[in-house]
């Protein structure tokens, strides 16, 4: 998920988006294709369908009493579960390969299965998801390192309660193959494209770094991603430094070639968050939810994240072309978990803001992260998580951090 496309909506348009890009109808249209049933747009509490390959069931977490507004404490997850859901989950998040879990969860009634209700509402920027936290619209959002921190930094009441996906190699140093550019230290002169203040900015300047090249020395554009395809047709650019699905879309094109992938340099988790009063006035549902997350990525790890199986479900449900989704999906780590290596990630990516003036100051990662329910699911579910050190040594993490 990248902020690329970051522009500021009115209460109207977010309205707008949130209506029309119910997954419901996604869902139905790639579900009759696979041949799984159709789900509901709105989930409500009752038996479901088994899923595809699920690892376990049932749950519970214990009931915790309310924080005053604005605190940070760590709910404890409930030791029964209700009747029915307490509340219905408002779930944004993105429509790029790192979101392929939510479509695949709610195509796939997870949310059934672990008695969770929730409507869906994906919504292309993780910027526009959080303004619609802030306004009281949705409940979640998929965000990353730099859009969540400034937006927890300006007040927004969100907290994180699991990682989502990671993978710096899901972002590229890319060159036109006629500009003369194999390596990075061959930028010097170049004109040089990048969205400012994302995290494939952050890439590219750590990659300058390394190859001991001042970024005075380049010529630097502000540019969205989407627009890069044609400033490198039109040769008004010599290299970009962008993420999936745009450098797909470069490669697929002809208009560039990969200098370099970004692994080295970033991690750039795409975590999950939660309004925080959801969090605190319903750590059961929030738990359910927790466990209805990690059984669907343990699904896609165990088929394999690029498989026919999942691509040609999830191609289904994004309306993308197959092979654009397989490169997508292949440089992500499918890992829920909170581990000192993503939150020493979070707070790289926050000093690079701090140093851009997007936020004030790094905020307290250990404050901004409730880690109690994926910890719990961890002790509960372990099936959940068995195969990670080995899924982990394959995706090459070998940060001993991240295990």
């Amino acid at each position: 998920m990248s902020d690329s496309e970051s522009s500021k909506l009115t209460r109207r348009e977010l309205l707008r988006q949130m209506a029309i890009v119910s997954v419901g109808s996604l869902a139905a249209s790639a579900i009759s294709a696979c041949g799984a049933a159709a789900p509901e747009s709105s989930t409500a509490a009752k038996p479901a369908a088994a899923p595809p390959a699920p690892a376990g069931s049932g749950s519970s977490p214990a009931t915790a009493s309310p924080s005053p507004a604005g605190a940070t404490t760590q709910p404890s997850p409930a030791t029964s579960a209700p009747a029915k859901p307490g509340v219905t989950f408002r779930l944004s998040y993105g429509q790029t390969a790192s979101a392929s879990s939510f479509f695949l969860a709610a195509a796939n009634k997870y949310y059934e299965k672990w008695n969770v209700a929730a409507t869906q509402h994906p919504i292309p920027a993780s910027t526009t998801q959080l303004e619609g936290i802030a306004a009281g619209q949705l409940d979640t959002a998929t965000a990353t390192s730099l859009s969540g921190l400034g937006a927890y930094d300006k007040g927004v009441p969100i907290n994180i309660i699991f990682n989502g996906v990671y993978g710096g190699e899901r972002f590229a140093i890319c060159a036109r193959p006629d500009a003369g550019v194999k390596t990075v230290k061959d930028l010097e002169g170049k004109r040089v494209a990048v969205t400012f203040g994302t995290a494939q900015n952050l890439v590219l300047l750590e990659a300058l770094r390394a190859a001991g090249l001042d970024g005075n020395k380049i010529q630097l554009f502000n540019m969205p991603g989407p627009d890069m395809a044609s400033a490198f047709a039109g040769k008004s650019i010599d290299a970009a430094c962008g993420v999936d699905p745009d450098v797909s879309n470069w490669l697929k094109a002809g208009v560039a070639t990969v200098v370099e992938r970004g692994g080295k340099y970033a991690a750039a988790p795409a975590f999950f968050v939660l309004r925080r009063e959801l969090i605190e006035k319903y750590p059961d549902d929030v738990y359910r939810l927790t466990l209805a997350y990690c059984d669907v990525l343990l699904w896609m790890r165990t088929k394999g994240q690029t498989s026919d199986e999942v691509v040609n479900q999830v191609a289904e449900l994004l309306k993308t072309d197959k092979e654009l989704l397989r490169t997508g999906l292949q440089y992500l780590v499918l890992d829920p978990r909170m581990t000192p290596y993503i939150k020493d990630q979070i707070r790289k990516e926050g000093e690079f803001g701090v140093a851009r003036g997007q936020m004030a100051k790094v905020p307290d990662v250990e404050k901004f992260t409730i880690p109690t329910f994926i910890e719990r699911a961890q002790k509960e579910h372990p099936e959940f998580f068995a195969d990670l050190p080995e899924y982990l040594k394959k995706m090459n993490v070998t940060d001993p951090a991240a295990f």
